[in-house]
């Protein structure tokens, strides 16, 4: 399986919010929050 990149994540907190671009946030082991309903 090939890593996939994700670009840096905005410093301003509108454009992180909503913003065009997809940036999650990893923890340290490298997994990300997912919410399923």
């Amino acid at each position: 399986m090939s890593a996939v990149e994700f670009p840096k994540a905005p410093s301003d907190k509108k454009a992180l919010e909503e913003g065009s671009a997809f940036s999650p946030r990893f923890d340290a082991a490298g997994l990300v929050t997912v919410v399923v309903t």
